[in-house]
């Protein structure tokens, strides 16, 4: 535990101080985009906030609380180079059952009787889909520095952070890190740049036993809104619908959607709630309003967006 607290505080302040800011050799623009000092300070702050939940995780007590439980992720964390797919027939906790504490420690002693590890700890983390379970294999490496060189000028360092969903004082996995990438390409679609490109690069400091993760990005241009449509009434009320998002009374509310503004996930929340009041005044059910998968357009750089 006393690891990874003093890896995470470590790659925070020397994020801050600029010590860990350095540069990949082949990517030169690393450095350019190295952390602010205004946004790696919320990030400090974040990271220790979270170190309380993670060592109760690993108390065999807190274990018994998730008795029951449906397991969503079993996750056997190493130091790169380790087999773990080698290993998963010791692992009696399976993905999609109910979370056992015998399974879960007989894991762990079976892990441990093989001899490769120093020691085996068990995280639990719960999630939307169910709990996280993670074997983690010491000594590992755990999670230094993440940046994002080629988003910091459109996006904050702590939204992107929130988007990869990766904190800092985490035993580092490369399957996380790819997952992570997906995650920040689907980010970066919902936020009008489908032609963005994600790619990760993990620096090992073996002296620290601590990874740092660039996830390079190429935003290119970002959409604009193209046609807008409205599925399901009748054919005038769509028009209507429709007309009502283009008015002076969705101009002030941020919920225009002229073609050719902008693409921007905010202001088509903002429209799906003016749809449901347009609705609602005409004694309608608004209730069922949903946004469908935005139509890009490459050619035009724009993306024809439709209400159901």
């Amino acid at each position: 535990e006393t690891q990874a607290i003093r890896a995470g505080l470590r790659a925070a302040l020397g994020a801050f101080v600029g010590h860990r800011g350095r540069t990949p050799a082949s990517r030169p623009e690393t450095r350019k985009s190295s952390l602010p000092v205004r946004s790696i300070l919320p990030v400090i702050l974040l990271a220790w906030s979270y170190f309380p939940a993670r060592l109760n995780a690993q108390q065999p007590s807190q274990l018994d609380s998730y008795e029951g439980q449906k397991v969503a992720v079993v996750e056997l964390v190493a130091k790169p180079g380790v087999d773990v797919e080698a290993l998963r027939p010791l692992v009696l906790q399976k993905e999609g059952e109910s979370f056992s504490t015998e399974s879960v420690q007989s894991t762990r002693a079976a892990l441990q009787r093989t001899g490769k590890f120093n020691k085996v700890e068990v995280e639990a983390t719960p999630e939307a889909s169910g709990l996280r379970v993670m074997f983690v294999l010491q000594p590992v490496y755990y999670l230094g520095m993440i940046d994002f060189p080629g988003a910091l000028e459109a996006f904050s360092y702590p939204r992107l952070l929130q988007a990869v969903n990766y904190p800092p004082q985490e035993p580092y996995d490369e399957s996380r890190v790819k997952a992570a990438e997906r995650t920040l390409q689907r980010f970066l679609t919902e936020n009008g740049y489908f032609t963005a490109r994600v790619e990760s690069e993990s620096k090992l400091d073996e002296a620290r036993l601590l990874v740092d993760v660039f996830f390079h990005i190429t935003l290119n241009k970002r959409a604009k809104f193209g046609r807008v449509t409205v599925t399901g009434p009748a054919p005038n009320e769509a028009e209507s619908l429709v007309r009502a998002l283009r008015s002076l009374r969705a101009s002030l509310r941020g919920a225009s959607l002229k073609e050719g503004k902008r693409y921007d996930p905010e202001r088509l929340q903002r429209a799906i709630a003016v749809i449901r009041n347009k609705l609602t005044q005409d004694n309608r059910l608004a209730n069922e309003v949903r946004l469908e998968q935005p139509n890009y357009d490459p050619e035009t750089n724009r993306a024809d967006v439709t209400f159901r």
